[in-house]
């Protein structure tokens, strides 16, 4: 308790530091009398990580004139393909470095919320594992960063991605592509352009023993060297039914750009640790784990993916070992499926592990006025095997329609896939539609037909839409990660109905809420009903700031799911419905961000795994604080 108490003191200390610096400081300055050229104030060019706001100039304090430092804005180093965005019902799901941390998300879980018909299944809020059942599939979830895909290859996940994997702190911009039959993640890592030297510092601490620090520092050359550093580490204590879980995430990039030219190498180290976690009864548990988790590669590159022209070729080395648990409950794990070969015996797969993949990648894109045309040949070494996966992807915006199309060929995962998707714009409405083929070789190569349609119209300034979502025949696999009881179950095909409300109710308080319900009652990995209503103000105020030096970010947050269902070889194990009431304030100050979460505040029983209750209330608080040197 003593521990407890000395570290709420401490945070609390931080925030009012944090908070009372600069009006102490002012303070001070009003009641000595002026003094002429003690202080002398630069002006800053707008930084593009930070909240735009007027420099010193534009508020017309003094300047030093000295000489433009020539090339102080650097060619960007290579960056991925990010694909064009056809929502209509529902604002694009597009974050920038900035707008991706005021969201309050810890994982991706947390943005993949925003998704209909996603429904994400967890332990707990930080760390350990998450999965996101798109449709009630575990395996239509797919993440891609910088390019590479990262596969779920981990023995111990099966079929499903382990959405805790995202380290949404290294990244610089982040979108969600949905489309009829699978969500696709597309994060492009952090990087730095300027030679002014940028650092930050993330600290923040909660209830339930967490602590959370982060420090980044980034800067380039005159030449077109760039150097960038990061380390993220997390622990957490529950008090309650939990494990131990900390994690400490290395990142490293050396680059070069010049004129069209790109080259860099990156890597980003994860150990992740964790104790065994028991269930409600003590009769199942998800094994510890000791891991060693590895993204690696080295890329060159010509042109701009936003240029007329570019080139790309990826090396990476994927890979994750396991070490020190001989635990007797965690020496072995049984899992349903075999993510690489597809094996559907049950199979035991040692604590000390490890598997390496390699992943090379040649891309290439040329856009001509309003069209844009991409291909991609990925090859995967695993094993000694290689698995060709050639791509495609073609997209065009032609005034009020764009259209956006992906073919590509079997992946490791023996599924083939095609989609296509149209959204028409006007002032007043929105309207879209998605249709996707899935040729599974490992359901004898039977094609499956999804398809979505949805629109919205604009009421005052508000949208009020909505659409329906079809999933065919199926069979789902289960989330071995969580080493539950459940079986691959075959199920008949799905229609599902979603609403949503975006906009702004008066001034600067703004509301999103989102709705689904599916036509039947209980299948697998989903529920019936699933509700998310944020009610939240996002200003900088300017009338009252007009320099853009304050800004306020303050949200209450409703959410509802009914039951959700694993299936076993009995039946069905259930995850009963619930409901979480949360808020989120954010007050950036200058170039430092005060941030405060309290998740479930109501204290409910949240089970999204049955047998798992997450911790009843979770708080988080601290600071974000960038520094140009």
């Amino acid at each position: 308790m003593r521990q407890r108490a000395m570290r709420w003191l401490v945070g609390l200390g931080l925030l009012a530091g944090a908070v009372l610096y600069p009006v102490v400081a002012g303070a001070q300055d009003t009641i000595r009398p002026p003094v002429r050229d003690t202080v002398v104030r630069f002006p800053i060019p707008l930084q593009p990580d930070t909240i735009a706001r007027r420099d010193s100039a534009a508020r017309g304090g003094p300047t030093l004139e000295t000489p433009a430092r020539g090339d102080s804005i650097q060619p960007s180093l290579a960056q991925p393909e990010m694909p064009r965005l056809t929502d209509a019902a529902l604002a694009p799901l597009s974050w920038t470095r900035d707008s991706l941390m005021a969201t309050g998300a810890i994982t991706l879980a947390d943005l993949l919320d925003r998704v209909p018909g996603l429904t994400s299944l967890r332990t707990t809020w930080l760390g350990t594992a998450a999965a996101g059942a798109y449709l009630g599939d575990v395996t239509r979830v797919r993440v891609f960063l910088d390019g590479i895909e990262l596969d779920p290859a981990e023995p111990r996940g099966g079929d499903a991605f382990d959405l805790s994997r995202v380290p949404l702190w290294a990244l610089d911009e982040l979108r969600i592509e949905r489309t009829a039959g699978e969500v696709r993640v597309h994060a492009r890592s952090w990087q730095v352009t300027r030679t002014t030297p940028y650092s930050r510092a993330d600290i923040s601490t909660g209830d339930q023993d967490t602590d959370l620090f982060r420090f980044f520092f980034g800067r380039r050359f005159g030449n077109g060297l760039a150097v960038q550093a990061a380390v993220d580490q997390f622990s957490m204590t529950p008090d309650r039914a939990g494990a131990t879980n900390s994690q400490t995430s290395l990142l490293a990039r050396v680059g070069w750009a010049r004129h069209d030219w790109q080259a860099d190498a990156f890597i980003l180290r994860s150990t992740p640790r964790r104790g065994v976690l028991f269930d409600e009864t003590n009769s199942r548990s998800i094994p510890a784990i000791d891991l060693m988790r590895t993204e690696a590669y080295l890329r060159a590159g010509w042109g701009s993916t936003d240029g007329p022209a570019w080139v790309q070729a990826t090396a990476a080395a994927l890979g994750f070992r396991y070490t020190g648990i001989r635990d007797p409950q965690a020496d072995t794990l049984v899992i349903d499926v075999d993510p690489i070969t597809g094996d559907t015996t049950r199979t035991f797969i040692p604590a000390d592990t490890g598997r390496f993949q390699g992943q090379y990648a040649l891309s290439g894109g040329v856009r001509r006025g309003v069209l844009q045309l991409s291909a991609t040949h990925r090859m995967r070494v695993i094993g000694g095997s290689a698995y060709q996966t050639p791509s495609a992807r073609a997209s065009a915006e032609l005034g009020m329609l764009t259209l956006a199309a992906n073919v590509e060929g079997q992946g490791i995962d023996s599924v083939a896939r095609q989609d296509v998707s149209a959204r028409v714009a006007l002032g007043f409405a929105r309207a879209g539609a998605s249709l996707a083929r899935r040729d599974d070789a490992r359901a004898g190569g039977v094609a499956g037909i999804d398809w979505r349609a949805e629109g919205a119209l604009r009421l005052a300034s508000l949208w009020v839409g909505g659409g329906l979502m079809s999933r065919a025949a199926t069979t789902l696999r289960p989330p071995a990660v969580f080493n539950r009881p459940s079986i691959a179950s075959a199920e008949p095909a799905a229609l599902g109905t979603f609403a949503a409300v975006q906009g702004t109710v008066w001034g600067p308080l703004q509301l999103d809420v989102l709705g689904e319900r599916w036509q039947d009652v209980q299948r697998a990995f989903r529920p019936q009903f699933a509700t998310r209503a944020d009610l939240f103000v996002r200003s900088n105020f300017r009338e009252r700031f007009p320099t853009g030096n304050f800004g306020l970010y303050a949200l209450m947050r409703h959410e509802y799911r009914s039951a959700t269902f694993f299936p076993t070889d009995g039946g069905f194990e259930q995850a009963p419905g619930h409901r979480i009431i949360s808020s989120l304030l954010e007050i950036r100050i200058l170039d430092a961000t005060l941030t405060y979460q309290f998740r479930n505040m109501l204290g409910t029983r949240v089970r999204m795994v049955p047998g798992y209750e997450l911790p009843r209330q979770t708080q988080l608080y601290g600071v974000r604080w960038t520094f140009w040197n």
